[in-house]
């Protein structure tokens, strides 16, 4: 089962499993919960390696901040 994380975008946040197995972002299920625009897209990053507590993605128009909130 994927850590409970939880998913900043804006001033709007979602706390949820939202992560696939591979530590891949589901953008489906993030979408759904935070109903972002089409060209935030987080691909084929890996949200569990290298073990980090808190990442944050940026491009020059948003940012998006990823915290597990479990230890694997």
């Amino acid at each position: 089962m994927s850590p409970i994380v939880t998913v900043t975008f804006g001033n709007v946040s979602a706390r949820g499993r939202f992560l696939n197995p591979d530590g891949t972002m589901n953008m489906t299920k993030l979408r759904d919960a935070l109903d972002l625009p089409d060209e935030v897209d987080l691909g084929t990053l890996n949200f569990l390696v290298p073990q980090s507590m808190s990442i944050a993605v940026s491009t020059n128009t948003w940012t998006l901040t990823v915290k597990l909130e479990e230890t694997r």
